[in-house]
């Protein structure tokens, strides 16, 4: 992730890295949502659910909104 927004910082205008970046984006929003039904599903604490509830989910969909 370093060094995919490292490349979107330095190639602002790049349509491909503007492209990579909001698959990555897109991807770890949905590794997120696999916590989060992992967890309801098994009934139990699965390891990430709440640094994905609470600080990764958010975030990613704040860049997202941004980027759009």
């Amino acid at each position: 992730m370093s060094f995919i927004t490292f490349l979107k910082i330095q190639n602002l205008e790049s349509s491909w890295i503007g492209v990579m970046y909001l698959s990555f984006l897109t991807f770890v929003l949905l590794h997120n949502v696999a916590h989060v039904i992992q967890s309801w599903l098994l009934k139990t604490y699965t390891p990430g659910l709440y640094t994905a509830i609470f600080l990764v989910t958010p975030y990613t969909l704040y860049l997202l909104n941004r980027l759009n």
